[in-house]
């Protein structure tokens, strides 16, 4: 169950976030707070919550069909945000929006795409001293 927990936290504290961000009438891309780690830390928070709760029953299920077809719904949600309607769409729109911009192609060059992690080291901050 603490996959789950972080994952809603992970996944709240980014919409919470994101929320304030806008309503202090910031426009933009966001790179602060959680977003500073990860492109899309609600998607992830999303994935890590239905898949830690797939993990938790797994000892409960009796046959491998049982277990697979548990499976078949934290995979169906990973493959449709990953890969169909969440990254891939908001990506695209951010590309058409944002695509000009060096401090946005900065933060995609060094900012995770979903799993939070610190930001890498860019050439240009290394050049800078940054």
């Amino acid at each position: 169950w603490a996959g789950w927990a972080l994952g809603f936290v992970c996944e709240v504290t980014a919409d919470v976030q994101k929320s304030a961000w806008k309503t202090a009438g910031n426009t933009g891309f966001m790179c602060t707070g959680l977003f500073k780690y990860s492109q899309h830390p609600n998607y992830f928070g999303e994935m890590l919550l239905w898949s830690s709760l797939c993990l938790s029953s797994v000892n409960s299920l009796r046959t491998p069909w049982e277990r697979l077809a548990a499976a078949a719904s934290p995979a169906f949600v990973v493959c449709l945000i990953r890969f169909v309607s969440g990254v891939p769409l908001l990506q695209a729109a951010n590309k058409k929006k944002y695509g000009s911009d060096p401090a946005y192609l900065g933060y995609v060059a060094r900012t995770s795409l979903l799993v939070p992690w610190f930001p890498k080291q860019t050439t240009d901050a290394l050049l800078s001293g940054g």
